[in-house]
């Protein structure tokens, strides 16, 4: 159906609204939807390659045009906002500097489900179980937990929560160079560890990006 969107999930209740204008979808809410699906995205991204999952993994390749969608909904919002053709208060903002920063954060959020993207074709190359990865599961769920902090952090403007992702973001580097020795060292990963270690990268980028929404939030309140 024309205009038509997904704006909700939660158990076994899909929520659709039919988007007329920009106020009918706020940029906070339309962000909390994108990096709720972008969030999925990492964790289901990662159970596929280390369970060997290529149907799972397709499937999160065809859902990073749904994120897309979101960005650039966000995008057109804060260049209508800028530039004087949309009041702040139509897509619950306070000034139009805000609309500036969702338009940062939702950049964060899609370059998230690229690297999620990143992830999956890894798991189709890949093709086989991994089961001596466990640890990427870890990364992955760190990673999220920061992006989901950072999130709630922009959209209640919450500077505790914010510190608080950066706080769990700063335990990433030393984590990911862990997980990159044990790759280059097994005798049961040879001819993957090229792919394995690019994956592992874009789990990195995934927590570093996270952070990077919680930056936004400190500059605001700044």
């Amino acid at each position: 159906l024309v205009g038509v969107e997904v704006v909700a999930e939660k158990g076994s209740v899909i929520t659709f609204q039919c988007l007329r204008t920009y106020s009918d979808f706020p940029t906070p809410r339309a962000f909390l939807r994108m990096s709720a699906l972008a969030s999925d995205m990492v964790l289901d991204a990662t159970q596929a390659l280390l369970n060997g999952n290529k149907d799972l993994a397709e499937e999160i390749v065809a859902r990073d045009e749904e994120v897309d969608k979101f960005y650039f909904l966000i995008g057109r919002q804060a260049s209508a906002v800028v530039s004087g053709r949309l009041d702040p208060e139509e897509v619950d903002l306070r000034w139009a500097v805000d609309a500036l920063g969702y338009r940062l954060a939702a950049k964060a959020v899609e370059r998230i489900g690229d690297h999620a993207t990143k992830v999956a074709m890894t798991a189709i190359k890949v093709g086989e179980p991994l089961p001596d990865l466990e640890k990427l599961v870890e990364l992955a769920r760190l990673g999220v937990e920061i992006l989901n902090y950072s999130t709630e952090a922009l959209i209640s403007l919450d500077m505790k929560r914010a510190r608080y992702a950066l706080k769990k973001a700063m335990r990433i580097p030393k984590f990911a160079d862990g997980i990159l020795e044990d790759i280059l060292v097994s005798d049961t990963l040879k001819g993957k560890k090229v792919r394995l270690g690019l994956a592992l990268e874009s789990l990195r980028r995934v927590a570093e990006y996270g952070a990077d929404i919680a930056e936004v939030t400190v500059d605001l309140l700044g």
